[in-house]
């Protein structure tokens, strides 16, 4: 799954942050990330880029710390309410 790639990616880069709050950041390194993959099967670069917007607000909603993030990747792979996000996006 290409959401799969985009959190190991990200979790890279995150890493090197060592924050315990998202910072701006850790945000635009998520969502650069899920945009490369995103965009390969989304069907636009909008699609794309509502799809990743998606993910992370949801991610931060879910890990407002991004350790606890980090911690927690694979609830966030297999979370419906973040896996939802690609249905949304699809529907469209």
């Amino acid at each position: 799954m290409r959401f799969r790639s985009a959190i190991i990616v990200a979790t890279v880069l995150l890493l090197s942050s060592c924050s315990n709050t998202w910072t701006e950041d850790d945000k635009s390194s998520f969502r650069k990330t899920c945009l490369v993959d995103a965009q390969a099967w989304a069907g636009s670069p909008d699609k794309a880029a509502s799809y990743c917007d998606c993910v992370l607000g949801r991610v931060i909603a879910r890990y407002p710390n991004v350790n606890d993030a980090l911690e927690h990747l694979d609830s966030l792979i297999n979370d419906p309410y973040i896996r939802a996000c690609k249905a949304t996006v699809k529907g469209r």
